[in-house]
């Protein structure tokens, strides 16, 4: 018996390839085409939530400004409560005559020659703080802005060991 020679239809095998490229290349664009489309649509639902949610916002501070005090008002409020009670502007309560905070003596008072005010003038000069005051206010505060102190021994610089 004899075989036959296989016979290729090439016109359908073309035909074949070229709609199922046509195929691939049209579910691919409608595939992206649905993909932006769902994508536009939930960029939109979420603007407008956030659009409501900062309309709301907004309309609240603005609320909260017109109902406020005015900066002039409470300052004057501020100035006026500091005139009635000047201690109300420290942190810690003053200290009773004799004694500083810490349990450390006092500071003596100033000798008779120190400067008071020329005549004509209302109120005295006010002593200049002693040496041991403004070094416990610079220990206890630093500047502002200014990086934490470093540890002793952190800034002196290094010898080499001898060989």
């Amino acid at each position: 018996m004899a075989t036959e020679a296989d016979k290729v239809n090439t016109g359908a095998l073309a035909t074949l390839v070229a709609v199922s490229a046509f195929s691939l290349v049209g579910i691919t664009l409608a595939v992206t085409a649905l993909a932006r489309d769902q994508m536009s649509v939930e960029t939109a639902d979420k603007e407008s939530r956030a659009g409501a949610q900062y309309e709301k916002v907004r309309s609240e501070q603005l609320e909260k400004l017109r109902s406020g005090v005015a900066i002039e008002q409470a300052m004057q409020k501020v100035v006026a409560d500091l005139a009635q009670d000047p201690r109300s502007a420290t942190p810690d309560p003053a200290p009773t005559a004799g004694a500083s905070p810490g349990g450390v003596p006092a500071t003596p008072a100033p000798p008779a020659s120190a400067p008071t005010a020329p005549e004509g003038t209302t109120g005295a000069l006010a002593p200049a703080p002693g040496p041991g005051e403004q070094g416990k206010k610079r220990a206890a505060a630093p500047p502002k802005g200014a990086a934490p102190a470093a540890p002793p021994g952190a800034g002196a610089p290094r010898t080499p060991p001898a060989h």
